[in-house]
């Protein structure tokens, strides 16, 4: 018996080319798609930061406009502030001008009263230096009458 050599036949080498190339075709494949899916990932990725820009813009935006709004309101609230001084030291000024004027009526009531009793107390005098006159010194010895005596 002879010994047969296994020599590959053409049909052999086609398919075993055939399975080189499907074996290269399947990587390839697979790492085409494994690129594109990267490429996907990259560029979602890179959607979703310019996403996230888009709101930061915004975001800013917005907060320079509340900014402004308040430095408008700080700068009313400050005016307001100093109208509002103004017109307490106004009213300090006037309160204390009605304390003082209290105080000087107050005087002036005390004063009147005095007086008023001053008043009281010159005619019960006057009265009682009258009676003295009219009970102690007898009346011919008067030269001039008593009204004279009284208006000097």
């Amino acid at each position: 018996m002879a010994l047969k050599k296994n020599v590959p036949s053409e049909q052999d080498n086609i398919t075993a080319l055939s399975s080189k190339n499907d074996a290269r075709a399947k990587r390839e494949a697979e790492e085409h798609r494994r690129r594109a899916r990267t490429l996907a990932k990259q560029q979602q990725a890179a959607e979703k930061i310019a996403s996230a820009a888009v709101q930061l813009a915004s975001g800013i935006t917005e907060a320079s406009t509340a900014r402004d709004q308040l430095a408008t309101a700080t700068n009313e609230i400050a005016t307001g502030a100093e109208q509002s001084s103004g017109a307490s030291q106004e009213s300090l000024a006037a309160m204390t001008q009605i304390s003082g004027r209290i105080a000087r009526q107050g005087e002036i009531a005390e004063l009147s009263t005095k007086l008023w009793n001053y008043k009281i107390w010159w005619e019960r005098l006057v009265l009682t230096s009258m009676h003295l006159w009219k009970t102690l010194v007898p009346r011919q010895n008067v030269k001039a009458p008593l009204s004279q005596w009284l208006t000097r």
